[in-house]
């Protein structure tokens, strides 16, 4: 499983194509996607946040899953805190897939109570041993 298979020389913009995702990649595919997240969406509490609040495939994320967020500001906390119109942000990763040729597709969304929410599309590949953010757009915005 996450087997790497590269037909290259292993430079930095080598990527390496995995067809399956190992439960340690799919956390690092995970954490990348939020922090991208976080930094790119249309809310509009987005510099004013309290709290951001994650939600991983329906549930909350398993408690060491929050230990690379101590530093963040705002605070990020599980799903299951989400208050609504407190000021907080709820974000969302609902699916990951593998797309063609190394890339693989995260759908995600964030909700600010009955303010706003958007559904987003992210790609991101693996190079240089590493997630990157290939792109991502807007699907859905209400």
């Amino acid at each position: 499983m996450g087997l790497g298979i590269c037909s290259c020389s292993h430079t930095c913009s080598d990527v390496v194509v995995f067809s399956e995702l190992s439960e340690n990649q799919l956390v690092a595919i995970s954490h990348v996607s939020f922090g991208y997240f976080f930094e790119h969406n249309g809310s509009s509490a987005q510099a004013t946040a309290t709290m951001y609040c994650l939600e991983l495939f329906g549930k909350d994320p398993e408690p060491d899953f929050f230990e690379s967020y101590k530093e963040n500001n705002p605070p990020v906390g599980k799903a299951s805190d989400f208050k609504g119109h407190q000021g907080m942000i709820l974000f969302k990763i609902t699916d990951i897939d593998y797309e063609k040729e190394g890339m693989w597709r995260v759908k995600c969304q964030y909700h600010e109570g009955g303010l706003s929410a958007a559904w987003y599309k992210m790609w991101l590949n693996y190079s240089c041993g590493k997630w990157k953010v290939i792109s991502m757009d807007c699907y859905q915005i209400s």
